[in-house]
């Protein structure tokens, strides 16, 4: 059980000396070793003898902070002249892992609670930092963590083999993976107990070449069960999608790349159906989390359920409402679409970058024209983006870069935008949360015409642009103005950004 931490933790360049560089010379190696101790010092909030601290101090390397890395220890994480992420380096994040350190120190294999220390502890400072995913990564002579915040992979810091392999095998234990299973690709699955909240987590650990490479995803339950007006819909697109469901037969498609955000959507939208009398059944893989008053089925690829054969299998289970997954080939398609001709409300997501994209993808599938414009209703096409911190923005003068590229995309450019600056509320990063882009496209009779008549993608969407429809960069922009989002998100969904994650 973890009990929430009530303070917020300063950043390293709240310094008022931070900005300042360490120039070479013989002072660097006393500098080192000063902000070594000043940093344990800030990590351990309960007082531990020397001898630990010094333990510490050599379980997270302080030999790799070097010159350069001592010289740029206050680099800020977002630079403001490139749009690009700066050097991190170790110790750059430790406020992250205040918990983690503290049972770094203490050497214990158990907390107050009976669980393994090191990954509980870990575990309750990554919900504190708001993480999706903890990755380790072995290495020569270290285990690297990694904690994904906001969709952006933050280099944290580095343990000895030593803890780095304890801190690897609980969490195998944990997920019920034999530790010593060192040749093959293992997952297992756990919960972890918190304070007002509980975490699912799935963990994946793989072999490399320099040791095992493990991967926990952190499912939050109040995540996923995100209230559809929170999900960062505009008003139109909102109304659109709530007449839609009331009405609608046929077939209900969310559309975009892995890490979108379109397993939340559904999720949303199957709260929303619930509303309604009905049968409602799902297969999907995994099943993240247990709905109350909806059947969800787990993909078991071993006993010959998969997407396809499950789907077939739904059908006969009288739904009046069904969610496959994901169509991820052809069977999975054919299979949604079978569905969807039965007259039932068919929900699934597919890999597509735009909504009108969606055509090509079925029709490389196998899918017949007449099939899709048959049972094709609507398509959800979404991003997610990281949101600027409220605290710490600052509105400019629309940068040089930032102008090049509206001239480049031949659209209007705001005179000024707000950009991201760091402060104590968002750990210096800038940004905090994150939230969706969505383009929602309602198939009407002149889209079902053209899709009888074959045509391709991109007599599509200059169909889409002379009826004024909103794509997704349209409405980033939207998000911009507001000053919700920054230039480089808006890039970035682009393709044309720094951070592309299409």
């Amino acid at each position: 059980m973890v009990k929430k931490m009530k303070e917020d933790f300063p950043s390293r360049s709240g310094n008022k000396n931070s900005d300042k560089k360490q120039e070479p010379g013989s002072g660097e190696h006393e500098h080192v070793a000063s902000s070594m101790k000043e940093r344990v010092k800030s990590v351990i909030d309960k007082a531990v003898d020397t001898d630990k601290l010094k333990e510490l101090s050599h379980r997270i390397l302080p030999g790799e902070t070097d010159t350069y890395n001592a010289a740029h220890s206050s680099a800020p994480f977002y630079d403001q002249e490139t749009g690009v992420s700066a050097v991190i380096t170790p110790g750059r994040f430790d406020s992250l892992i205040r918990s983690f350190l503290s049972e770094l120190a203490s050497g214990d294999d158990l907390d107050i609670h009976g669980e393994p220390s090191l990954a509980s502890a870990l575990l309750d400072d990554a919900w504190q930092a708001n993480a999706s995913d903890i990755h380790l990564d072995s290495e020569h002579d270290h285990i690297r963590l990694r904690l994904r915040i906001d969709g952006i992979l933050l280099d944290i810091q580095k343990i000895d083999r030593t803890n780095g392999q304890k801190l690897i095998n609980q969490f195998k234990a944990m997920a019920l993976i034999n530790p010593d299973t060192k040749l093959n690709i293992e997952e297992g699955r756990f919960t972890h107990e918190l304070e007002h909240d509980q975490l699912d987590l799935r963990v994946l650990a793989a072999p490399c070449i320099n040791g095992p490479k493990l991967t926990v995803r952190l499912l939050m339950r109040h995540n996923v069960e995100q209230q559809f007006h929170e999900l960062g819909l505009s008003r139109e697109n909102r109304e659109k999608i709530e007449t839609a469901l009331e009405t609608m037969s046929g077939m209900f498609l969310a559309a975009g790349p892995t890490g979108s955000g379109k397993t939340t959507t559904l999720y949303s939208l199957l709260h929303k159906l619930k509303r309604f009398e009905g049968n409602i059944v799902t297969i999907e893989d995994p099943v993240e989390y247990s709905i109350d008053g909806v059947n969800q089925i787990q993909v078991d690829e071993q006993h010959d359920l998969n997407m396809a054969s499950g789907g077939k299998a739904l059908l006969r289970l009288d739904p009046d409402c069904m969610l496959l997954g994901e169509i991820r080939d052809a069977d999975s398609a054919w299979t949604a679409f079978n569905a969807a001709a039965s007259g039932r409300i068919l929900l699934s997501s597919i890999h597509s970058h735009e909504a009108v994209g969606v055509i090509s993808v079925l029709r490389n599938y196998g899918i017949s024209n007449q099939d899709i414009a048959a049972n094709l209703n609507f398509v959800i096409a979404q991003r997610l983006v990281r949101k600027l911190c409220m605290d710490c923005r600052r509105e400019e003068i629309l940068r040089e870069r930032d102008r090049k590229w509206f001239d480049q995309m031949h659209m209007q450019a705001p005179s000024s935008v707000w950009y991201p600056q760091g402060c104590k509320a968002c750990k210096n990063i800038g940004f905090y949360g994150r939230t969706g882009v969505f383009e929602v496209w309602m198939l009407e009779d002149r889209h079902y015409e053209m899709i009888l008549n074959n045509k391709d993608v991109i007599a599509m969407r200059r169909e889409q642009e002379k009826q004024n429809h909103k794509t997704l960069i349209d409405e980033a922009l939207d998000k911009l103005k507001e000053g919700v989002i920054s230039p480089m998100e808006l890039r970035a969904i682009s393709g044309y950004g720094p951070l592309v994650r299409n």
